[in-house]
């Protein structure tokens, strides 16, 4: 289920334009990665997954925006 959240949200993000040394345009991963994690905290939060993987996945989303939104914008300085 990680896989393929993350997958097609990376495959998507991935299609629009690039900046010239063929990285992802931070106008496009932060706002996605924002949305990621703020979507799986508020499931999180409002404690509306039954299962115990789906709650791992929605802290791994989590994590990954954490990690992914600085190294996006350390990438355009």
């Amino acid at each position: 289920m990680l896989a393929a959240i993350l997958g097609v949200v990376l495959g998507i993000i991935g299609e629009f334009p690039r900046n010239p040394d063929n990285s992802m345009q931070a106008v496009y991963t932060v706002p996605t990665f924002l949305i990621l994690s703020a979507t799986s905290g508020f499931l999180l939060w409002k404690r509306l997954l039954p299962h115990r993987a789906l709650r791992i996945v929605c802290w791994f989303f989590i994590g990954f925006s954490v990690l992914a939104i600085p190294a996006t914008l350390i990438d355009i300085m």
